[in-house]
């Protein structure tokens, strides 16, 4: 949104343009045609004497009774005339019982011709005797609005020179000193939201004539209803010619203080309810908000407390996580913390938590490796490098895994470690060429062996029946190659190709 006095580009939600102090009013009115709505209230004091009026409207009523009687309508016409919905409608208007003269106007005025006539040769002037009544002195402004409200759902053609009459008033009394600042906004502004989109140019006029005194007054209206953010805003306006500037400066320096208390509380709030996100937010926002001109020592110390209740906070989690060996998760919430806020102990927090999961992964895959769950620890390293990418110590770690030099470590032969990945992985001459005739013929059995057959074979069959991992099911005539995968066929014509060269040799 621009201002539309100056062009200056502003953020939403903001009262006062901060370049030009021009004021900023929402265009959305009230809808004029419904009755009676909830308004601002002005700060004005009610005014009393509105008995007279009344007293004169009766004497009116009474002369025009006695007119219809004199006219030849008789009697019975100044009865129905006293009795007719219009003069129903006035009498509420009165009374102030404003509801039941909407009803009763909606229900038999309306609609018709006769009763509206009465109505309006009872009421036609009554914008203009409200208008009257409060220039006077005689009426409040917010009683005054809502009968010329009403008036207008009723139809009358004269409410908004009524509104433009009370507004020129305002202004005169501001003129005259008769009012402050304050309140010439405050009960413009209410004339504004209750349909009189006029009273924008008299509040801008206003504002643009007393720049420096008008923005100074904004802030204190702003730092007494507690929008510090606000209040910085109107005193940081004041330009340094303005003969204002130094009282909007030590203003300024107050409201600054003020508005760090309150985000202190509010970030003490957040805390003890661990919302470091919203607390955060807050420091974030309050920096943005105090000008450069003033000092951010006490905010600064308030950072320092919520990082140091965030630090304990992160590091408790941590090593909860830990704990249950659930470093996945302990490293995530640390990322998350270090999004919020990226200090140095987070990053060293992270470090240490890093070396602490690489030491978890390591023993972990040597286990599966032990255990001949190649596939489980390959899947571990796999997720752990998506965590801590290129880490030199779990790339080694893989390199080693899948080239079978883990497994030699551990105390595995490099033939089952073959046998165990044939299923696998493809291997190539390079994997095989150190296998003796035997072992040759061993590992093109391992991938049967590792599938469940059996041999007639005594010598194999002692062999295989070393490991866990062989479970015989199948007899030798009776095995169904079908089951080999693309790795094990692949793998068995290798060798038999291998051994086959080596028997030309």
């Amino acid at each position: 949104m621009l201002c539309k006095k100056c062009g200056f580009e502003l953020d939403s939600g903001v009262k006062f343009c901060p370049k030009c102090g021009e004021r900023i009013v929402d265009n959305s009115a009230s809808d004029t045609n419904t009755p009676a709505p909830e308004m601002r209230k002005s700060k004005r004091k009610k005014k009393k004497g509105k008995g007279k009026v009344i007293i004169a409207i009766i004497l009116v009523l009474l002369l025009i009774g006695g007119f219809l009687v004199v006219a030849g309508l008789g009697t019975v016409g100044g009865v129905l005339f006293f009795t007719s919905p219009g003069y129903k409608v006035m009498n509420n208007m009165n009374k102030g019982d404003y509801d039941q003269a909407v009803l009763i106007y909606t229900e038999d005025v309306a609609n018709n011709a006769l009763n509206k006539t009465i109505l309006n040769f009872l009421m036609g002037g009554k914008a203009d005797s409200v208008a009257k009544d409060v220039i006077k002195d005689k009426m409040d402004i917010d009683t005054a609005l809502n009968e010329l409200m009403i008036l207008e759902y009723m139809g009358f053609d004269n409410v908004n020179e009524a509104r433009q009459s009370i507004a020129e008033n305002l202004v005169s009394d501001y003129n005259e000193g008769a009012i402050d600042y304050k309140t010439v906004i405050s009960e413009l502004e209410i004339l504004y939201v209750n349909g009189f989109l006029g009273a924008e140019d008299y509040i801008n006029s206003i504002n643009s004539d007393n720049g420096g005194a008008a923005a100074v007054s904004r802030g204190d209206s702003f730092r007494e209803d507690g929008d510090y953010a606000s209040a910085i805003e109107a005193y940081n306006s004041v330009d340094s010619f303005d003969s204002y500037y130094s009282d909007a400066q030590q203003k300024l320096a107050t409201v600054c203080g003020l508005y760090i208390d309150a985000v202190a509380e509010e970030v003490e709030k957040a805390t003890r309810q661990d919302d470091y996100a919203s607390a955060f937010e807050a420091i974030k926002a309050a920096y943005k908000i105090i000008p450069d001109t003033q000092s951010t020592a006490a905010l600064d110390t308030v950072l320092d407390a919520c990082e140091e209740d965030h630090k304990d906070y992160v590091k408790g989690k941590a090593e909860s996580k830990a704990r249950a060996d659930k470093y996945e998760e302990a490293l995530e919430l640390i990322d998350e913390a270090i999004e919020l806020n990226s200090s140095t102990y987070l990053s060293d927090l992270r470090s240490e938590y890093e070396e602490k999961y690489i030491e978890y992964v390591t023993k972990k895959v040597e286990q599966y490796v032990t255990d001949n769950k190649d596939e489980d620890a390959a899947t571990l390293l796999e997720k752990a490098l998506g965590i801590i990418p290129g880490n030199r110590e779990l790339t080694q770690l893989k390199n080693d895994l899948d080239d079978g030099t883990l497994a030699e470590k551990l105390g595995r032969s490099k033939l089952e470690s073959f046998i165990l990945n044939s299923d696998k992985k493809y291997f190539t001459k390079d994997d095989i060429k150190d296998f003796t005739s035997e072992e040759l013929r061993i590992a093109r059995n391992g991938i049967y062996a590792i599938m469940g057959r059996k041999f007639n074979d005594k010598a194999l069959t002692d062999y295989f029946n070393k490991f866990d991992w062989y479970k015989p099911v199948y007899d030798p005539d009776h095995f169904p190659e079908e089951i080999l995968n693309d790795y094990q066929v692949a793998n068995r014509d290798l060798i038999i190709a291998y051994e086959e060269e080596k028997g030309r040799q």
